[in-house]
This record gives C-alpha cells, structure tokens and sequence, in this order.
C-alpha cells in the first residue's frame, strides 16, 4: 500500500484477513494495523528504494512471509465485525 495517507486502511485490513503479508507506508492506518516485521513492513511515503528493499526482503524470505501470514489472520480476526460488536454489546449491556 504506497498511500501518502491512510486513515484506517480497511482494504489492509480485508488483505490480513485474507492471509497476506503486508508492506505498507508510515500512515495512520498502517501504523495502526501494522508491526513493522512481525505482520507487515513499513516504508516511509515517496521512498521508491524503501518500497523495493520491503519487497525484495519480503519476496526473498519465505519464514518472514508465513508468520506475518499467520500473525495477520489473527489481527484481522481480532478486529472483526463480529468482535468489535461484541465489544461494544458488553460495553453498553
């Protein structure tokens, strides 16, 4: 996601869900979804060599992939609809 900004960045989100690693640029909704190498990478915006060394490191390291793959599937799950609702159910009970 090479936003220059992104407020909450569902489509990040629905790519997690979806079990994908994730690069993605220093924005609002990155930094809140993301942690840098453990479910996605971060660049900063307009930094065309960051976006490439993300790629090339997330391409070339297969174990990196599969626990951000499995990290990511977690979070997403963590901020489902259904979770989220729950929250708010118990919340104002």
């Amino acid at each position: 996601f090479p936003s220059e900004w992104e407020a909450y960045g569902i489509a990040m989100l629905e790519a997690m869900f979806f079990g994908n690693a994730v690069i993605s640029t220093r924005t609002e909704g990155g930094c809140y979804l993301i942690e840098n190498n453990q479910n996605g990478i971060l660049y900063t915006s307009g930094d065309i060599e960051g976006m490439f060394k993300s790629l090339i490191k997330l391409v070339g390291n297969s174990e990196l992939r599969a626990k951000m793959i499995t990290n990511n599937i977690q979070k997403a799950g963590e901020l489902s609809w259904e979770k989220i609702w729950e929250e708010y159910r118990i919340l104002y009970g």
